[in-house]
């Protein structure tokens, strides 16, 4: 069916504008039509609706069609604009085209009116059509250069967290030797526990500034939700400033979940940013966590399963969301901020990483009413990870097997010596690959090969592949300090005990070597 056009006339004759629209009618035109003949009527009704086309006589009593074109040309610049008159003349015509005039038809003949309305509907949905064109590849270019800002804070992040996790790993291996080194009594121990503390906030921020840039690995572990909210609360009053209120509302019943915590953090500081940009005039921020058991009718809307949940709910006193901005808050770049203001990255960020723990965001939101998105988490029967799991299996963490450690670093490589040593194994150190194949060619028995995966002068891997040759049963554990591996063998993605990230601490260490030394699959290069 065809949509009828809507038309304003400027026109001082209703019988005039009678005439036009029955001559529009005959040629086959549905048409639906306004006329006005006052400057202030004209914009009123501009105002008020979205027009097709104005149809405006020249010249009129109390207005001219050069000032409507003039006001039409100002509220949108595209839209058709013919004169319909009696007495405008050829010059005067001219002047009205060239001011912007689409067209002029004269009343004596009206004849050629529907074809050009027709003609300038038609160039109009063109413009539209390109502007729409034009409009879509600005933000695909806007989009594009914002994945590629990501992609480069990625690399920076990647780069950078692997030298700061070198130093991570060194600072806790060493205070954890000292600490073995001292008595309970002995005063140091305070010292060197904080300096443990300090280490392992140092690692969570690394984890979330590469979740933020999406290059951190997914890593579950068993997270006690009351304690790491206690902990963070600090920091996201710092973020968000001191006129919000940042409150928690812990549930003491509050089981462990699993889920990757630094993702977990990096979740709750998007939320909370989100939170601030909606409270300019300050307000509350409210975090609570309960224990809760979702039936299949609760489950169902959130695209979960029924069963017993973790749940971290995150609320505002802000402004809230209309029902437009709520259908598309988690669409990637979609942002009501100004532009350079924000990427419209952060909510499906959010919503990404809680999808991947297996989880579901609910959000209920009303403009001026506030905002409270919350989270759900499974709970597990048996929360422990399989970093825990694979603790236990390990059972002691001494040995007295030949141990090869390869590694650039020298503050890292003599912690690592210094621990294995400490635990009974026979250590030999190597600075590179090639230092390792000499010392390998030597020593009658090499049973476990440590080695960083990515090296100067060649990769763990083709490290492990030469020295299988003279050691045909050499179990092999790799360490890592990058966030990501793009091009990372499939058989070590699904033999994770084969792989040791950085940092790490003694415990993780001898954990891992053991694990490898007794482990069926360890000789996986």
């Amino acid at each position: 069916m065809q949509s009828a056009i809507q038309a304003l006339f400027v026109e001082d004759s209703e019988d005039d504008c009678f005439l036009i629209a029955r001559e529009l009618t005959r040629a086959g035109l549905v048409l639906e039509w306004q006329r006005v003949e006052t400057e202030p009527q004209f914009r009123d009704a501009l105002a008020r609706q979205t027009w097709d086309v104005v149809l405006s006589d020249h010249s009129m009593p109390h207005f001219s069609s050069l000032d409507a074109l003039r006001i039409v040309r100002e509220h949108e610049p595209g839209m058709p604009f013919v004169i319909v008159s009696g007495t405008i003349g050829e010059e005067r015509a001219v002047a009205a085209m060239r001011a912007g005039a689409s067209d002029y038809v004269l009343k004596g003949n009206l004849t050629r009116l529907p074809q050009v309305v027709v003609r300038e509907l038609r160039e109009a949905e063109n413009r539209r059509r390109q502007w729409n064109a034009e409009v879509a590849l600005r933000e695909s270019q806007e989009q594009l250069q914002h994945a590629q800002k990501m992609e480069a804070m990625g690399r920076l992040a990647g780069g950078i967290a692997h030298d700061f996790n070198n130093l991570l790993t060194a600072i806790l291996g060493f205070s954890e030797l000292a600490l073995d080194s001292l008595t309970h009594q002995d005063p140091l121990r305070r010292d060197l526990d904080q300096i443990v503390l300090a280490a392992e906030r140092a690692s969570r921020l690394t984890s979330q500034l590469l979740a933020f840039c999406r290059r951190e690995p997914h890593r579950p572990t068993a997270v006690n939700l009351n304690e790491m909210v206690r902990l963070l609360v600090p920091m996201l009053q710092r973020l968000i400033g001191a006129d919000i209120d940042v409150v928690s509302e812990p549930d003491p019943s509050m089981p462990t979940i699993v889920v990757d915590q630094g993702q977990l953090e990096q979740v709750l500081m998007n939320l909370a940013v989100n939170a601030r940009d909606a409270m300019p005039d300050g307000g509350t921020l409210t975090i609570t966590t309960r224990a809760v058991q979702l039936d299949a009718a609760s489950a169902a809307p959130l695209g979960i399963r029924a069963g017993d949940y973790g749940m971290i709910a995150v609320g505002d006193t802000g402004h809230g969301m209309d029902e437009m901005t709520r259908a598309r808050v988690f669409e990637p770049f979609f942002t009501t901020k100004d532009s350079g203001k924000g990427t419209g990255l952060g909510l499906s960020t959010v919503f990404g990483i809680v999808q991947q723990s297996g989880g579901a965001v609910d959000l209920k939101t009303a403009t001026g009413e506030g905002t409270t998105f919350t989270l759900y988490f499974p709970r597990p029967d048996d929360a422990r990870t399989t970093e825990d799991a694979s603790e236990e299996r390990a059972g002691t963490r001494t040995g007295t097997e030949a141990v090869l450690i390869v590694e650039n670093d020298p503050i890292v490589r003599r912690m690592a010596v210094a621990v294995l040593g400490n635990a009974g194994y026979t250590v030999l150190e190597a600075t590179s690959g090639e230092d390792a194949s000499r010392l390998a060619q030597t020593a009658d028995h090499v049973h476990l090969l440590v080695t960083n995966l990515v090296m100067p002068g060649g990769t763990g891997r083709d490290l492990a592949r030469r020295l299988s040759a003279r050691h045909p049963a050499l179990r092999v554990l790799y360490l890592s300090g990058y966030a990501s591996h793009d091009a990372m063998p499939a058989d070590l993605l699904a033999n994770p005990g084969a792989l040791l990230r950085k940092p790490f601490r003694p415990s993780g260490l001898l954990t891992a070597v053991r694990a490898r030394l007794d482990a069926t699959d360890g000789r996986v290069p």
